[in-house]
């Protein structure tokens, strides 16, 4: 008999999924394993967030581990890297001495994640390569004395093989997960590709971030390109209300610590975050975005961390000013927000104070680390990586050191509107520019 708890939260999600989204979301609920897919802001964290709330219900939290290829993708689902769950580190060592490790006595709490999980969620999993999916589908049926594929967990992945390519033990090129007959194997052709765009309105703008995607630039798209680029001597005015994305984090943090350092020092605060870890699992804070310690000084460029309040366009990459603090000693900032109502652009100033938000990494529906923090970054400038799955109404992408593939796009794809998006510097390589073709191949050939 169908748990009416379930049956009541997928009506409520009938109600906020597109019929694209639907369809994955109920292959998810019908317990099988999936690909999720599509370009930047196409709604896939969005889908995957309802996704977990789902299988949480119906599976029950202790059975459901969230993760992700990277720490800051890990942290924007309130789980840990992939590798953290595995609990074998990089996982460089051959099969038989990784089920070695895995089997020493200190290594129990891995074991139990692995035997206890009826399903696993993988954000970007573009990052990961096939070699490192081998193995952990061996660890898996072998842990779990099960030889279905990945010992009979579900396992549900998100990701883009356009943006960031697999992570490389060294400098030669790694073979993506879809080259993993066994991770085929696992999917079944469930493939599911968003193709509606939340984040950008303008059809001009989404056309010219799909050629950017795709490395196929048209006359058109190279039309707009140029008129989004700014020479860096004429740059100042625009880059004035606008976050700098760099490729490089020392650059990011020169820029927001020269930035700083010309304000009123009589006006800095520093906020010092609370942590906490159970057991010995306080290195998981690192990949919080979060800072450990946040300086600010009144007129302080300031980015949002969370989403507070969509209707209003208090998301995650909202940008402000910092114009005071409240008794209590709390950040007030004046937002420029950026929104569409039927259609039209408008744009609007909001103040609002920044209280202190929790972030907290939960595995199996229990906590094992938190921070509490004001959810502010110096936002002069950022990393590119640190930007990821954030909508930033006013960018300005430094495109000299781009040095992956995919990074050109991740940044460019910030970008809500056309009159937020200004690019410097000399463009990335013309080899940068176009994604590996095998993973175009792959995704033309499941886009039939």
């Amino acid at each position: 008999m169908a748990d009416p708890r379930c049956e009541a939260l997928e009506a409520t999600q009938r109600l906020t999924l597109s019929p694209s989204q639907m369809a994955a979301f109920e292959c998810a609920l019908a317990g099988k394993s999936l690909f999720l897919t599509g370009c930047a802001g196409s709604g896939k964290s969005f889908l995957l967030s309802k996704i977990i709330e789902a299988l949480c219900e119906k599976c029950g939290k202790e059975r459901v581990f969230t993760t992700a290829a990277t720490g800051i993708a890990a942290c924007a689902i309130g789980g840990t890297t992939l590798h953290w769950f595995f609990g074998v580190g990089l996982a460089n060592e051959e099969i038989g001495d990784l089920i070695k490790i895995l089997n020493r006595p200190y290594k129990r709490e891995a074991r139990d994640r692995i035997k206890s999980a009826a399903v696993l969620i993988l954000d970007e999993c573009s990052m990961i390569n096939a070699e490192l999916f081998d193995k952990f589908d061996e660890i898996a049926k072998q842990l779990r004395g099960n030889l279905l594929q990945f010992g009979g967990i579900q396992l549900i992945c998100s990701g883009d093989f356009y943006q960031l390519p697999p992570i490389s033990r060294d400098s030669g090129a790694s073979q993506f997960i879809f080259e993993s007959a066994r991770w085929l194997a696992l999917m079944e052709n469930r493939f599911f590709i968003l193709r509606e765009i939340f984040r950008q309105r303008e059809p001009d703008l989404v056309e010219f971030l799909a050629e950017i995607r795709r490395g196929r630039i048209t006359p058109k798209g190279n039309a707009f390109l140029i008129s989004r680029r700014r020479s860096t001597s004429c740059a100042g005015a625009e880059i004035a209300n606008k976050v700098c994305l760099f490729s490089r984090r020392d650059k990011a943090e020169s820029m927001n610590i020269k930035e700083l350092s010309a304000l009123p020092a009589e006006s800095e605060k520093v906020f010092d975050a609370a942590d906490s870890a159970r057991g010995n699992n306080s290195h998981l804070l690192e990949q919080l975005i979060a800072p450990v310690k946040l300086v600010l000084r009144i007129g302080a460029r300031v980015i949002l961390l969370i989403n507070k309040d969509q209707c209003c366009g208090l998301v995650n990459g909202a940008t402000g000013v910092v114009t005071g603090y409240t008794q209590d000693g709390y950040p007030i900032v004046k937002y420029e927000v950026t929104r569409f109502v039927d259609g039209k652009k408008v744009i609007a100033e909001i103040d609002d104070v920044a209280e202190p938000n929790t972030w907290r990494i939960k595995q199996a529906g229990k906590i094992i680390a938190q921070r509490t923090q004001i959810p502010l970054l110096l936002a002069w400038a950022i990393t590119i990586h640190k930007s990821q799955g954030m909508s930033i109404p006013n960018i300005c992408v430094c495109a000299s050191g781009i040095f992956e593939k995919g990074q050109f796009y991740v940044a460019l794809s910030r970008a809500v509107t056309t009159d937020g998006l200004i690019i410097i510097g000399n463009l990335p390589d013309a080899r940068l520019l176009r994604p590996d073709m095998r993973a175009a191949r792959f995704l033309e050939k499941i886009a039939k």
